[in-house]
């Protein structure tokens, strides 16, 4: 796939979901606190603000980054976890960007819309039943269900939806990283967790992404 870069049209956006769409850390530390304590080691305990450092990576580094200081087992720790995010994640949800849920709806009556993330196998189904959007995205990849890196991920996304112009949405460095590597033009949602020195578009609030892409003419 050759990187294609046109500002005058995309035709899918492909979002990522932790710190572009929502933040939901506050839910997470919740959800590593519990499964710690189903798991026997009560005294485990992780902050929101040490999980931030994190995000952007795959469940496993993020595990192998934070778990190799404990007695917690990763791969033990990453099956219970699976089930409890199932169960805290629909109820406790995150917090949507200002703008967010509405601009979905707004940018899904224009473009196919679509997710690729790094968090478990029930993650961005459970993101879009909390803010009721499930019927704005067309498809979705995370790296529970395919144990794929981002690159991967999005060229089988683009592949299997027959995609010819995709631009990737996200927050870190090592999501525009991922996306140039799958031949994807980058677009950074700098209000988010982390930083990129080389995103082809930058925007500085969910709504100034919905004002871009709800303005430019199709060719």
């Amino acid at each position: 796939m050759t990187l294609f870069m046109d500002n005058d049209f995309f035709d899918a956006l492909i979002f990522d979901m932790d710190g572009t769409l929502w933040d939901a850390t506050a839910t997470y530390a919740e959800e590593w606190n519990e499964t710690a304590r189903r798991m026997g080691v009560p005294d485990f305990h992780i902050t929101p603000e040490q999980l931030h450092q994190y995000m952007g990576l795959s469940i496993d580094k993020i595990f192998n980054a934070i778990l190799s200081k404990c007695t917690l087992d990763p791969v033990e720790f990453c099956r219970v976890v699976d089930g409890v995010e199932d169960e805290m994640l629909p109820v406790m949800g995150g917090i949507p960007y200002p703008g967010m849920v509405d601009g979905i709806r707004r940018l899904s009556s224009r473009y196919r819309l679509f997710m690729v993330s790094n968090c478990g196998a029930g993650g961005l189904k459970s993101f879009m039943r909390f803010n009721n959007l499930t019927d704005c995205f067309t498809d979705s990849l995370t790296f529970g269900e395919t144990g794929w890196q981002k690159a991967e991920n999005i060229k089988a996304l683009v592949e299997r939806n027959g995609i010819a112009h995709p631009l990737y949405i996200g927050d870190t460095q090592g999501d525009c990283d991922e996306a140039h590597r799958a031949g994807v033009p980058f677009a950074f949602a700098a209000y988010g967790f982390g930083s990129c020195s080389n995103p082809d578009l930058s925007f500085d609030s969910f709504n100034t992404i919905v004002d871009y892409f709800m303005n430019i003419k199709e060719k």
